[in-house]
């Protein structure tokens, strides 16, 4: 709130915005879970022909995705790469969550895919939203291949993406695949 305070000060004093303080507002917005007024900040920003960078691109789609606006936040993840700013790992994993929240997994899958083309780095948060999109849609075995793929890629599953597998489980009434993530986890002393 007191960011969004200091933005608004700065307009009505007429000092000069740039895109670093129009992207910490942003971030602010996003932060604070008001979207809506972030929205309205990147419309002033493009509107004031300021370039966004990598940060306001990034709070923009995260912003989008607290607010379940995943289409929009797509579009703002289009136009990013449209501007030739290369996203980053915490902003493709932004879209991944917003897809997956909104059972859109296929788009998620094909982000992933992208992100491995683009030699993007993947982390736990990715595979974590990637086996989440795929267990709201009752895709288990699909959850459970990007589990497996994680160890591939030499990162180690953290509780998150643990209980994103065993929900897929349960979700596609396989207890005993759940029962054994659950004990391999425990072994590997995940859990």
């Amino acid at each position: 709130e007191q960011a969004l305070q200091l933005f608004s000060m700065m307009t009505q004093r007429q000092v000069e915005c740039n895109a670093i303080s129009f992207s910490a507002a942003i971030s602010a917005c996003e932060k604070g879970g008001v979207w809506e007024k972030a929205v309205r900040l990147f419309a002033v920003m493009l509107q004031s022909s300021l370039e966004p960078n990598v940060i306001t691109f990034s709070a923009m789609i995260s912003a989008y995705e607290k607010g379940n606006q995943w289409k929009k936040a797509l579009e703002v993840f289009q136009l990013m790469t449209k501007c030739v700013v290369k996203p980053g790992t915490v902003t493709c994993n932004a879209i991944i969550s917003a897809l997956g929240k909104n059972s859109e997994w296929e788009k998620a899958l094909q982000l992933l895919c992208w992100m491995v083309q683009c030699e993007i780095g993947l982390n736990s948060i990715t595979f974590s939203a990637v086996i989440s999109a795929c267990e709201k849609i009752c895709e288990w075995q699909i959850a459970l291949h990007f589990f497996g793929a994680m160890a591939l890629s030499s990162l180690q599953p953290d509780v998150i993406c643990v209980n994103a597998a065993i929900s897929a489980c349960e979700q596609g009434s396989v207890w005993e695949k759940a029962l054994q993530l659950l004990n391999q986890m425990a072994v590997k002393r995940v859990l």
